[in-house]
């Protein structure tokens, strides 16, 4: 694993232990899809070597404007917690140098 990869799993690995981030069940209405993926061992699906990702599975007859309650509300996790983030992301800063 590269050094840049190993830095970022590590990352999100932290902020989903701290249920910071990656927490799809902060939406109600992803939180009754039980569904999570990537399933097993594998914490996350990734695009390239340094996106990490989680994912539900919606179903087909989801609207748009459906779509928008889970975002926001996801997006307010994210606005909430931002400097916890940022605090995670500085300590393993800090281990690094």
């Amino acid at each position: 694993m590269k050094s840049r990869e190993a830095y970022a799993i590590n990352i999100a690995e932290r902020l989903k232990n701290k249920e910071i981030w990656f927490d799809l069940n902060a939406s109600v209405r992803l939180s009754a899809i039980k569904d999570e993926y990537p399933k097993g061992q594998k914490w996350f699906n990734n695009f390239g070597s340094s996106f990490y990702y989680r994912s539900k599975n919606l179903p087909l007859t989801t609207s748009g404007p459906e779509l928008v309650e889970p975002i926001a509300e996801y997006v307010d996790l994210i606005r909430t917690n931002l400097s916890k983030m940022g605090a995670v992301i500085l300590e393993m800063e800090n281990r690094t140098k």
